[in-house]
């Protein structure tokens, strides 16, 4: 059968119409390839089309590949909202596409009434349109003709599918899916489609193998993958989860979702190295995920890299201050060195989650307040441990303990054992405590019988023959007691235990601010065990105190110790070792001091260098930083300070110190600010502010950072955006007094008055004393406004604090003078002309107030002082 004249003539037009079309982005395409393909297949004369055919399957797919992403996203976003909204949608955000899309709707109508060859593939083109247009009775009526009249054509299927979807008939839009397959089964959509509704109906095994038939067909799909992943996971099946989120973080580096899943699993079966990098990676896509700092940080901590963990939790912290667990991690890591900062951080945390969820924080911050000896106030966080968990072990100990240690209420502490014995029979512990508490209550046999327990569940436990021993004694079975203590001296090889470490003592000390109490301890240490980290310490601690040349003396005891690790060969001198002869002989030759000083001893010159800061000592603070960047060339606080005290000095190189530390510590912010500071000091205010950007990017709620960008801005005279920086800085510290009297400054200069006078107010407010410059400039601004009685008030206060300044009088005289009150304003020109000699104005001025005074004796004195 040949193609007729008009067929030929009909796919011209349609060809015509699809490059027309094509300049409409909005308008979708309904045909697929493969009925086009079945429509030439009727022609014999292909040869005839073949050109025109490609030009119509560029056209159609590049109108099937156009879509509205603002209209599809709420398309999906409504799915099972109420529909009549769509129609409304696409009208409200996009007009123009409404338009065209009724002008469409209105060409297909015109086309179908004439009929055609095309008649079916119009309806279908229109349905199509109606569901764009959310008249989903519209076009099911057109899809419906459609699919009864050409059923192997597939869109009028999926638009159908879709109007079933919205509607919630899902068996039929599955039964509409079924159909496209059955035509074509390379439509990697259509089995996404059916995934999804299969998941929807809780058919969990379905939506895999649907998703499956999808990845066969197109498997670059990585959102596919993390769907499927995410369906292996919820029904258990862990590793091809793990492999599916392997494969979509592959195919889509930027799919944080997948690598946290992958990092999660990774960290909760032990693998805490991959975790970390897994995390890592995360964090290089993500830098502000708190969720990934939180986990990278607890893995850091299982790896024993404490800093890393700190690091990490604080950051968290920083990110989602809402979250509870980062300030639970931290605490955990902290109650040993930092105990005051890690109750803060549990309180924090039960103050965030105080649900059974967050139990371990109120155990923790219990056994902390017991460490601390703090035991009234341990017991409610044991009570709330036991009501929102009865089956903590720890719990019913740890409060049967502090009820019996230090309360003395033994048989509470006994019903306490007993619980924790009634929730695990097997702890020994319990066993233990509660023969304690029967023994304080002189129950001797029943103190026997758990002793005796405890020893059957543990007999490897030298200390428990011990305690049965010590019993069997008091009871006078002294042959039972021998045999008892030689069991005990058998098992024991070693001491059972120590008390606290007394490098801990000092650092929970020195966090207190008992110093003499911390180098009372830590100087008795280091006479005990003389080390660097001792004298470090010490020396820490002397310089908290503020007691900086004993600092000095235990910082550089401390380098001669790193030596001595470092090499055998120690000078002596008189039959001690001379330190501060052999340091400054090692300081003069670089050469040697990078040889003879391990790394970990530029930390101590660093410090040395801050205590001869704080002391004035500028030229030594110099010396002890070039010593410290000669050992360790990448110390970028140390080329920090080095170019602070070189500003000090006014030394011409200060920059360059400033741009080394940023490029060994990039997330430098103080080195910005400071950077800042110094190009605003000179001029350079385009430099200061870049600076200051750099300085926000690294910490977005720096009040610092805003102060001084609003400062740069109020220098270049750009006082509307000054203002928006200083209210930044309110928003994050409304107590900023600083912030408010620039934003009232600029408010000034804008010709702001009522803002600035609000301002100038708020800063009176909230500073404890007058400010004089603020007082001044509010007066200022009152005589601006012509209200000389407040700006009258201002001017009092602030000549009372400053009574020899004879432009405040002048100013007061002036406003005395505006106000006419004449005998004030001459009474205070006068005493102003008398602290300043030649004073012009005061003369000018006093002579408009003897003006004033409209009398002959007032204008000779006027004449007088105008010729003065």
């Amino acid at each position: 059968m040949k193609i007729s004249k008009k067929e030929l003539t009909d796919v011209k037009e349609c060809l015509v119409q699809s490059r027309q079309l094509k300049r409409t982005t909005s308008c979708p395409c309904v045909l697929e390839e493969y009925e086009l393909e079945t429509r030439a297949d009727s022609c014999n004369d292909l040869s005839k089309i073949d050109s025109e055919w490609e030009d119509y399957r560029t056209a159609t797919t590049s109108l099937r590949e156009t879509n509205l992403p603002v209209f599809a996203h709420k398309l999906g976003t409504l799915l099972s909202k109420d529909i009549v909204l769509l129609h409304q949608i696409i009208k409200k955000d996009n007009p123009v596409l409404y338009s065209e899309l009724l002008n469409e709707v209105h060409r297909l109508t015109i086309a179908i009434q004439k009929g055609g060859d095309y008649l079916h593939y119009n309806k279908a083109r229109r349905g199509a349109l109606y569901v764009k247009l959310g008249m989903f009775k519209d076009a099911r009526a057109d899809l419906d003709s459609v699919v009864e009249a050409m059923p192997q054509m597939a869109d009028a299927y999926w638009h159908r599918h879709l109007i079933y979807v919205i509607q919630g008939d899902m068996n039929t839009a599955l039964n509409d899916l079924t159909n496209i397959i059955r035509h074509n089964q390379n439509q990697p959509r259509v089995y996404l489609a059916r995934a999804e509704i299969y998941q929807k109906q809780g058919d969990v095994t379905g939506a895999i193998l649907n998703y499956s038939q999808a990845l066969k067909r197109d498997s670059s799909n990585a959102e596919t993958y993390y769907k499927r992943a995410s369906l292996f996971e919820e029904k258990g099946d862990i590793l091809l989860a793990l492999e599916d989120y392997t494969i979509a973080n592959k195919l889509c580096p930027s799919n944080t979702i997948a690598i946290l899943k992958k990092g999660k699993y990774n960290f909760e079966r032990g693998a805490y190295s991959v975790a970390v990098a897994d995390f890592t990676a995360m964090l290089e896509q993500e830098p502000y995920n708190s969720i990934a700092r939180t986990y990278r940080g607890r893995a850091y901590a299982k790896m024993s890299k404490y800093t890393n963990a700190l690091e990490d939790l604080s950051c968290a912290i920083h990110l989602d201050p809402g979250n509870h667990l980062p300030f639970y991690h931290r605490a955990v890591l902290l109650r040993k060195e930092n105990p005051k900062r890690a109750l803060q951080d549990f309180s924090v945390s039960i103050l965030l989650n105080s649900t059974v969820e967050n139990t371990k924080a109120f155990l923790h911050r219990g056994i902390l307040y017991a460490d601390l000896h703090r035991y009234e106030e341990a017991v409610p966080d044991f009570e709330s441990v036991v009501e929102l968990d009865w089956n903590s072990v720890e719990a019913h100990i740890n409060l049967g303990l502090i009820c019996q240690l230090h309360l003395k209420q033994y048989k509470r502490a006994i019903r306490c054992f007993a619980a924790a014995i009634d929730v695990d029979p097997t702890k020994h512990r319990a066993y233990v405590c509660r023969g304690d508490a029967y023994k304080a209550i002189k129950k001797f046999s029943l103190a026997l019988i758990d002793y005796t327990r405890a020893i059957h569940i543990r007999p490897d436990v030298a200390r428990y023959y011990l305690y049965r021993g010590k019993l069997l004694l008091e009871m006078g079975n002294l042959d039972q007691a021998a045999q008892h203590i030689r069991f005990a001296s058998v098992l024991t090889t070693d001491t059972d235990g120590t008390g606290p470490a007394a490098l801990q003592k000092a650092v929970v000390q020195s966090f207190l601010h008992n110093y003499d109490d911390a180098i009372f301890v830590l100087d008795r240490a280091a006479g005990l065990d003389p080390s660097p980290s001792q004298y470090i310490l010490l020396g820490k601690t002397y310089l908290k105190a503020k007691r900086y040349s004993e600092a000095v003396d235990n910082f550089e005891k401390a380098l001669m110790y790193l030596r001595r690790c470092r090499s055998t060969i120690i000078p002596i001198i008189g039959g001690e070792m001379d330190y501060k002869t052999d340091l400054h002989n090692l300081n003069k030759n670089p050469k040697i001091l990078k040889q003879e000083m391990p790394k970990s001893a530029a930390e101590v010159y660093f410090l040395i260098g801050k205590c001869h800061v704080e002391s004035g000592n500028y030229p030594s603070a110099l010396d002890a930083l070039n010593s410290a960047i000669r050992i360790n060339p990448a110390y970028s606080e140390a080329y920090f300070q080095r170019g602070l005290v070189r500003i000090w000095v006014k030394s011409q190189r200060p920059l360059l110190d400033f741009n080394r530390a940023l490029a060994y510590n990039p997330n430098y912010f103080q080195a910005y600010l400071t950077r800042a500071a110094y190009f605003g000091m000179k001029g350079r205010y385009s430099k200061a502010m870049f600076n200051c950007n750099e300085a926000l990017k690294i910490q977005p709620k720096s009040v610092r950072a805003y102060l001084y960008r609003g400062s740069l801005k109020f220098e270049i005279k750009n006082y509307a955006l000054a203002v928006e920086d200083l209210s930044s800085a309110i928003k994050l510290d409304p107590l900023c007094s600083i912030a408010y009297y620039n934003r009232a400054v600029c408010y000034q200069y804008l010709g702001k008055n009522k803002e600035a006078l609000s301002n100038c107010g708020i800063v009176l407010l909230l500073e404890k004393e007058l400010n004089q410059r603020v007082l001044l400039n509010r007066g200022l601004l009152y005589y601006q406004s012509e209200d000389y009685d407040n700006a009258l008030v201002d001017f009092k206060l602030a000549v009372s604090d400053s009574p020899d300044n004879a432009l405040l009088y002048h100013t007061l005289g002036l406003c005395y003078h505006r106000n006419n009150q004449l005998k004030e304003a001459l009474k205070s020109l006068s005493h102003a002309m008398t602290l300043k000699e030649h004073f012009i104005q005061a003369y000018i001025s006093r002579g408009n107030v003897y003006m004033s005074l409209n009398s002959e004796q007032g204008y000779k004195l006027s004449k007088r002082d105008y010729c003065r």
